[in-house]
């Protein structure tokens, strides 16, 4: 084992305490052995005759021999090739201790109580604990939210079960009181007899990527909708081109041919009429040209209206002198088929409007009334004000909307299932509510079939100038 033949070999070429490496550690086993009279399984350290370190465990006693002379009798076992892998093992440990600690991802290990044993750098940095303040603490109650602990604790439990964690989804917090959105990997650690002796707890911060997620998810949900309302917008569009064509087809068609029979007769009769007849078919002609001119002054004003293009500017007026010419203007365009009776609260009532788009907004109203009561002679228009406010009332005893369609009403070319015998173009409602919103005042409707309509107008007498565009208006 020294490499030394014999005992006088060895004692002619060094003494006995040379081959000892660490002479003070020597001195102490010896006095050891002096106190107890024996020692077991003690490691140290020797020197080989080819100058070469082995390491040995020695075991042995105290004795007295015939003569009297204290003399020690031990054995001595070469354990060089086991020290060594130890050392290298050591090594291994170390090497592996000193990437977990420099490792830039928070590494922790627990040990087989539960308790934290293990916290390295990039750990201390992610949650705000030095490691003197968590050695010894209960992982899950020391970084996991209340609601979060009975989950995480049984996940703990199953690793040292023997289960591999992987990619296990849960929220801890900091120091800071900061919550994190995390993935943990969770490996069990054995020890030389390949028993469990601890995990290591891998945590992978991924607040970002699920805030980065969220965001993105937000913004295709965003996406998704304006698509759809894109797409519904493209349907309704392509209804609402039904429509006009179906009523541009009904309403141009009658003038048009009113307006041809009416060229033809002048033509072919020229000579034979005399000033009094051509004037009316020349009016007849005047007459139709003037109701193609308002169904093309109508499908603009709602073109204007879809892109932003209409702003109100009102003012205060008394209502009196607001709603007559108005009034007249639809006796007049009617023929003077109905009788409109007017009652105001007090004569000095005002409404704040733009008179301008209050005109249209109120003689569409009436022509309505008027229109949709034909077996019918008179329409009402009551005004009051009340709450800061000047409310409209107009009705008719007329035909009555069919509930079903209640909802519709305002929507562009929609007309009523039962006034399909009665001209019209579906939007003069789609005008008067476009108009009403331009003032931030509201319009309601109470119908029943057969015993007529009521709308009612509320505007505000004390709005400022309405001088937004319609987007900035509904926000």
């Amino acid at each position: 084992m020294l490499g030394y033949s014999s005992l006088a070999e060895m004692s002619c070429s060094i003494n006995a305490k040379d081959v000892y490496v660490n002479k003070e550690k020597r001195k102490h086993i010896i006095s050891v052995l002096d106190k107890r009279g024996h020692i077991n399984a003690i490691e140290s350290k020797w020197v080989t005759k080819n100058k070469r370190y082995i390491y040995v465990r020695e075991t042995a006693h105290k004795t007295v021999d015939d003569e009297g002379n204290v003399i020690y009798v031990g054995t001595i076992e070469n354990i060089t090739r086991e020290k060594k892998a130890e050392l290298k093992l050591l090594q291994i440990a170390i090497e592996l201790r000193n990437l977990m600690n420099n490792a830039n991802i928070p590494i922790i290990g627990i040990d087989k109580h539960k308790k934290i044993s293990e916290w390295n750098t990039a750990a201390q940095d992610l949650f705000a604990y030095k490691k003197v303040d968590v050695a010894g603490k209960d992982f899950s109650k020391l970084l996991a939210p209340k609601t979060e602990i009975e989950k995480l604790d049984k996940i703990i439990q199953a690793a040292f079960n023997g289960n591999e964690i992987n990619n296990y989804k849960c929220t801890l917090k900091t120091h800071l009181n900061k919550y994190l959105k995390t993935l943990l990997n969770v490996t069990v650690k054995y020890d030389y007899y390949g028993n469990i002796k601890g995990i290591m707890v891998i945590v992978h911060d991924i607040s970002e990527i699920e805030e980065y997620r969220t965001t993105l998810e937000k913004k295709v949900t965003e996406r998704t909708n304006k698509l759809k309302l894109a797409l519904e917008r493209e349907k309704e569009l392509g209804k609402l081109k039904t429509r006009f064509i179906a009523m541009a087809s009904h309403e141009f068609r009658t003038p048009l041919a009113a307006i041809n029979f009416a060229a033809g007769f002048l033509k072919k009769y020229d000579s034979k009429l005399d000033a009094e007849q051509k004037n009316k078919k020349f009016q007849k002609i005047e007459t139709q040209v003037k109701h193609m001119t308002k169904l093309l002054e109508s499908i603009l004003h709602i073109e204007k209206n879809e892109q932003n293009q209409e702003f109100a500017k009102p003012q205060m007026i008394r209502f009196k002198d607001f709603i007559e010419p108005i009034i007249q203007e639809a006796c007049e365009q009617t023929n003077y088929s109905h009788k409109v009776e007017l009652s105001i609260d007090k004569i000095d009532d005002m409404i704040y409007i733009d008179t301008e788009k209050g005109y249209t907004i109120f003689l569409n109203l009436l022509i309505n009334a008027i229109k949709y009561s034909p077996n019918e002679n008179t329409v009402y228009v009551n005004c009051y004000c009340k709450n800061n406010e000047t409310i409209v009332e107009i009705k008719d005893l007329g035909m009555g909307i069919n509930p079903k369609d209640i909802e519709l009403i305002y929507d562009k070319f929609h007309r009523g299932t039962n006034v399909e015998t009665i001209q019209g173009t579906g939007l003069g409602l789609s005008i008067v509510k476009s108009g009403v919103n331009l003032h931030n005042a509201n319009i309601s409707v109470k119908s029943k079939l057969g015993e007529g309509s009521t709308f009612t107008l509320r505007f505000p007498l004390n709005n400022l100038p309405v001088l937004m565009s319609k987007p900035d208006r509904d926000k």
